[in-house]
C-alpha cells in the first residue's frame, strides 16, 4: 500500500511539473524566436566615386545569407536586416566593398570605385583586340583558368552558367557527345550554331580542344560584334585563344584528376510483382479474365511468392563507378626574341549506363603555339614570324542514341521486368511467352549496337606574319590548314533474342573519311590619335576552301573470324548481295570576302564602331554587301523628336506618347515591335516636342545593307527601348537584306534576355542571280506588324 501511495503521489508530481516544464520551454523558444527575427529596415545610396552619378543595379547582400536587394534607378536601396550585420556591395566594373552596420537610423552611402585593372583588360573581337572598356558591341569573356578548373571533358561544359546569353546543353549524357550552343535564342531555321574562330581559323571544331589549352573563350552576342565575319556570324561568334608563350625562364606545370562517376538518381521503375498487379488491373477494366501468368512468365513462383524481383533493366546496364580524368602538361618559356607554349594532354570518360557495352571516349592533344621576332629596332618589332599547331586524336565507342525506335536507353525503361536478363548457360535470355516479339534489351544493346569504335585525328594549324614599319601600323598575313581524318568499325555477330529480332548471318561495316579546309587571310590596321580622339583602322581580305576530301566505305557479311576485333572488310572475302560499296567526294565550297572596321572614341567617353564587309558564297551568283554602325554615347546626346509608336499591331500615327527611363527590373512585352513615323528625322533634329530623357549609356545600332545610306523618306525604323538604352535598327524598305540564308522569310526584331535587340532580315530568293528581293513598303511594315 506504502509503495502504491507513493507511485500515485509521483505520478501526479509528474503530471504537473511536466506541463510546467513545457510552458517554459516554449515561452524561450517563443522569445528566442522573436530575438532572431528582429529585423531592421536600413537604407541607403550607392554612387561612383568618380563622379557621386548614382549607379543602378548593384547588388546590396547581407553576407552569409541571400537576403539582398539591387539598387533603383537612383542607386538608393532598402534592405531589412538584423544589426549588427555586414553588407556586401558589388557591381560590374567596379570593386567591391564590405559595410558593417550597426545602426538603422542614419542613412548610407557608399561610393564604389571603378575596376580600372578590369576595365583595361582587352578582349578578342574580330580580327585583332581591343580593350573592354572601349567595346561598343555585346561580348563576354571567359578566362582560361575558370574554365580549366571545373574539370569538364568539354570546354563547352565550362562555359555553362558562365556566359548569359549563351545556351548549352549537351546532345546526351554519353561521353564524348558535343554540345548544343545557341546565341540569344534561335536566330534562323536550320542549324542555329554560332561561327567557331579557333586562333584565327575559322570552322575548328571546339570540341578537339583541351579545356587546359585555352588561354580564353570571347563570344560576339550581337549584329554589330558580328558583323565582320559576314553572313555565317548570323548566330553569333565564338572566338577561342589558345595559351600563348611569354617570356621568361621555362615553366612547367601539371593540372589533373581522376574520378569516379555513378548515376545521382535512378528512375523509380515498377518490380516484377507491381508490373502484374497493374496488368491485372488493365485485365479487370477490359472485362477479361485476368491472366495465367504460371504459363506466360519463368519462375512466377518466386515472382509471386517475393523471392525473386524481377528484372531492372536500368541497374544490369549500370557501370558503376564510371572512371573519368584528365592530365594536362604545359610548358611556356622565352626570350624577347621568341616565346613559346607547348602542350600535351589525355582525357578519358567512360559512360554510366550501357554495361557490358559501356560508352568511353579517350582523347589525346598535342599544341604547340610560338612567335619569334626577326627584326627590331628599337622597341619596335618590325617582322614577327609564328604558328599555332594543334593535333587531337580521340578514340570512342557508344550504344544507340538517336531516336524513339533506336535508342537503348528508352528499350531498357520499356522492357518489362518479367524477362530474366541471363538463362541457365549464362547467354542472354530469350523472349518469354508473355510477350514472345520483346527481345531482351541488353542483349540487343550488346549485339547489335554495342560492338563498335570510331577513330579521329584532326590537325589545325596556321603560319602568320607580322610587318609593323613603323608606330601603329601592322600589316599581317595568316595561312591555315585543317586536316581531319575519321575512320569507324562496326560488327554484328549472330543472335536471336525474339522471333522478330534477330541476325542469321554476322556483319562487318567500315568507314573512312579524310580531307580539310584552306584559309588565307590578309589584314592592315593602323592605330592612332590625335589629341582626345582615338581612331581604329582595319581592312583586310579572306579566301576560304573546304569541302577538299573525300569518303569511303562498305559493308559485307560472313566475317571469317567471328569477333569485333577482327572486324574489317578484308576478312568478309565472299561478295553476296548485301555487299555493299560507297564513295563520295565531300563537295567543295569557296568564300571570298573584303572587310573594314573603323573604331573611334573621344576621350573614353564617346565611341563608334563602324563595319563593312562584301562576300561572295559559293552559294550565290552576286555577291551581297554589309555596313554596320554601332554609336555609343555615354552622355546626353538626344534632346527630343518626333515619333509615333505602335504596339501589338496597331496602326500606324496612333498612340502618341511620351517616352521615360525605365528600372532596371521593369517588365517589357516580347517582341513588341515599335514603329516610327516614317518621316521622322534623325535627333537632334526637332519636329514636334517629345521629350527622350536619358540618364544612362544610350545605344544606337544601325545596320545599312547594299551600300545604301538611310533615307529620311521611306525608311522603316524600329526601336526598343529598355532601362534607358535606346537601340534603333535601320532597314531600307526597298530591299530586303540577306544576313544568314534564304530559310527565313520575315523580317523581326528580337529582344532577348540579356536586353539587346538583333535584326535579322532573309528573303526568299526569286531566282539564285540575285541576292534581294524587292517588296513594296506596305508589305515590309504588314510584315513587321505580324511578328
Amino acid at each position: 500500500m506504502q509503495w502504491k501511495k507513493n507511485q500515485s503521489d509521483l505520478q501526479e508530481n509528474v503530471s504537473v511539473r511536466v506541463p510546467f516544464l513545457s510552458v517554459c520551454f516554449l515561452l524561450l523558444l517563443v522569445c528566442m524566436g522573436v530575438t532572431a527575427q528582429t529585423n531592421y529596415k536600413i537604407s541607403g545610396t550607392v554612387v561612383a566615386a568618380k563622379d557621386s552619378e548614382p549607379l543602378i543595379g548593384v547588388n546590396v547582400l547581407q553576407k552569409g545569407t541571400t537576403n539582398g536587394i539591387v539598387t533603383d534607378i537612383d542607386g538608393n536601396f532598402i534592405l531589412s536586416v538584423p544589426l549588427p550585420c555586414e553588407l556586401s556591395i558589388t557591381y560590374v566594373g567596379y570593386l567591391g566593398q564590405s559595410v558593417k552596420v550597426s545602426s538603422a537610423t542614419t542613412p548610407l552611402k557608399i561610393a564604389l570605385e571603378e575596376d580600372s585593372e578590369m576595365l583595361d583588360e582587352v578582349v578578342v573581337v574580330g580580327y585583332g583586340v581591343q580593350k573592354k572598356k572601349l567595346v561598343t558591341g555585346a561580348t563576354v569573356q571567359v578566362k582560361g583558368d575558370n574554365i580549366a578548373k571545373l574539370n569538364t571533358v568539354n570546354a563547352l561544359g565550362a562555359l555553362q552558367s558562365q556566359t548569359p546569353g549563351v545556351n548549352i546543353t549537351q546532345s546526351s549524357g554519353m561521353p564524348g557527345e558535343g554540345f548544343k550552343v545557341t546565341i540569344r535564342g534561335l536566330g534562323t531555321t536550320g542549324s542555329a550554331s554560332p561561327l567557331y574562330i579557333i586562333d584565327g581559323m575559322p570552322g575548328g571544331d571546339i570540341n578537339n580542344l583541351n579545356p587546359t589549352d585555352i588561354e580564353s573563350i570571347d563570344v560576339l552576342k550581337d549584329a554589330a560584334s558580328a558583323a565582320i565575319y559576314g553572313s555565317r556570324a548570323a548566330n553569333g561568334v565564338i572566338l577561342v585563344t589558345t595559351k600563348q608563350g611569354h617570356t621568361g625562364k621555362a615553366e612547367i606545370s601539371y593540372d589533373g584528376y581522376y574520378g569516379v562517376q555513378n548515376v545521382y538518381r535512378m528512375p523509380d521503375v515498377l518490380n516484377a510483382q507491381e508490373f502484374a498487379m497493374i496488368m491485372s488491373e488493365a485485365r479487370m477494366m477490359d472485362g477479361l479474365p485476368d491472366y495465367d501468368y504460371a504459363s506466360l512468365v519463368p519462375d512466377w513462383e518466386a515472382i509471386k511468392n517475393g523471392t525473386w524481383k524481377g528484372t531492372n533493366w536500368l541497374d544490369e546496364s549500370r557501370n558503376e563507378n564510371a572512371p573519368i580524368q584528365n592530365h594536362a602538361l604545359n610548358i611556356t618559356g622565352g626570350t624577347e626574341q621568341s616565346v613559346y607554349s607547348i602542350g600535351l594532354a589525355y582525357t578519358n570518360q567512360e559512360g554510366i549506363l550501357g554495361a557490358p557495352s559501356q560508352p568511353e571516349y579517350t582523347r589525346y592533344t598535342a599544341r604547340i603555339n610560338s612567335e619569334h621576332t626577326l627584326y627590331r629596332k628599337g622597341k619596335l618589332d618590325i617582322i614577327k614570324v609564328g604558328e599555332n599547331l594543334t593535333y587531337s586524336y580521340s578514340e570512342r565507342n557508344g550504344i544507340a542514341i538517336d531516336d524513339t525506335w533506336s535508342n537503348d536507353i528508352r528499350n531498357m525503361l520499356h522492357a518489362n521486368p518479367f524477362l530474366p536478363n541471363k538463362d541457365e548457360n549464362g547467354n542472354y535470355h530469350y523472349a518469354i511467352p508473355w510477350e514472345i516479339r520483346e527481345a531482351n534489351p541488353i542483349g540487343q544493346m550488346y549485339y547489335a549496337n554495342g560492338q563498335n569504335i570510331s577513330k579521329s585525328h584532326a590537325l589545325q594549324g596556321n603560319i602568320f606574319l607580322t610587318i609593323q614599319p613603323i608606330t601603329g601600323l601592322k600589316l599581317k598575313s595568316n595561312f591555315g590548314y585543317t586536316f581531319y581524318a575519321d575512320n569507324s568499325r562496326n560488327f554484328t555477330p549472330v543472335y536471336k533474342l525474339a522471333s522478330n529480332t534477330f541476325n542469321d548471318n554476322n556483319s562487318v561495316s567500315q568507314e573512312m573519311t579524310m580531307g580539310g579546309n584552306l584559309m588565307w587571310e590578309n589584314t592592315v590596321t593602323y592605330d592612332f590619335k590625335l589629341d582626345n580622339h582615338s581612331f581604329g583602322v582595319l581592312i583586310g581580305q579572306s579566301i576560304e576552301k573546304h569541302g577538299l576530301g573525300d569518303t569511303l566505305g562498305g559493308s559485307n557479311i560472313n566475317s571469317i573470324f567471328d569477333d569485333f576485333k577482327h572486324a574489317y572488310l578484308s576478312n568478309t572475302p565472299t561478295i553476296t548481295n548485301r555487299t555493299s560499296l560507297y564513295g563520295y567526294p565531300w563537295g567543295k565550297e569557296a568564300l571570298a570576302s573584303f572587310f573594314g572596321r573603323v573604331n573611334y572614341d573621344y576621350a573614353n567617353k564617346y565611341m563608334a564602331t563602324a563595319v563593312l564587309r562584301i562576300g561572295g558564297y559559293w552559294w550565290l551568283a552576286k555577291s551581297c554587301p554589309l555596313l554596320s554602325l554601332l554609336i555609343v554615347l555615354n552622355q546626353h546626346f538626344i534632346k527630343s523628336c518626333t515619333m509615333r509608336q505602335n504596339f501589338d499591331g496597331t496602326k500606324m500615327g496612333q498612340n502618341r506618347r511620351k517616352i521615360k527611363p525605365r528600372p532596371l527590373c521593369s517588365e517589357y512585352p516580347y517582341q513588341n515591335t515599335l514603329i516610327l513615323n516614317t518621316k521622322v528625322q534623325i535627333c537632334p533634329v526637332i519636329n514636334e516636342p517629345m521629350s527622350l530623357f536619358l540618364s544612362s549609356i544610350t545605344h544606337f545600332s544601325i545596320i545599312l545593307y547594299h551600300g545604301r545610306f538611310f533615307k529620311v523618306l521611306d525608311t522603316l525604323f524600329h526601336i526598343l527601348q529598355l532601362n534607358n538604352v535606346f537601340l534603333i535598327v535601320v532597314q531600307c524598305s526597298e530591299r530586303l537584306p540577306i544576313i544568314e540564308t534564304a530559310h527565313l522569310y520575315t523580317p523581326f526584331v528580337r529582344l532577348d534576355s540579356d536586353f539587346s535587340v538583333v535584326m535579322k532580315c532573309v528573303a526568299l530568293f526569286p531566282s539564285m542571280a540575285n541576292c534581294h528581293l524587292k517588296v513594296s513598303h506596305k508589305d515590309v511594315v504588314n510584315c513587321m506588324l505580324n511578328q
